[in-house]
């Protein structure tokens, strides 16, 4: 509780990062969806989904570049079904189901950096764009 309460002031950078790392994939990798509201969720934690790309592939080829995300949401981490959180976004069961494949989770954290930041943007739009490569 200490520790949470000394770095409370340190939640609106880290936000400030997340949110710009939503407005880059938004902005630069196409048919990218953000999972959930942006101003309803914890500073720390983005869950996206891409269209064409399953979030286990890009959860692997992220990690070869040494950026960890995971996969579906995280009340349903380690689960091998789809994500009922995610499913829920949408009432199109279909819809759905293709996001809740295709999401990952980002967690930032206090000492997430602006570089970090930058280097994780710069990862997902060359990791997506190459998955894509593959798969269509």
């Amino acid at each position: 509780l200490e520790v949470s309460v000394e770095n409370l002031p340190d939640w609106e950078r880290v936000g400030r990062l997340r949110d710009d790392i939503a407005d880059h994939i938004i902005k630069n990798i196409g048919c990218a969806h953000i999972n959930g509201s942006m101003t309803s969720r914890h500073p720390g934690n983005l869950s996206v989904s891409f269209d064409g790309v399953e979030g286990e592939s890009l959860m692997l080829t992220l990690d070869s570049r040494g950026v960890c995300v995971s996969t579906g949401s995280a009340c349903s981490s380690g689960a091998a079904e789809p994500s009922h959180v995610i499913t829920a976004l949408s009432d199109d069961k279909r819809e759905a189901l293709t996001r809740a494949k295709g999401s990952v989770r980002i967690t930032l954290s206090h000492p997430t950096t602006k570089e970090d930041a930058e280097y994780i943007k710069e990862c997902l739009t060359t990791c997506v764009a190459s998955l894509r490569q593959i798969t269509l």
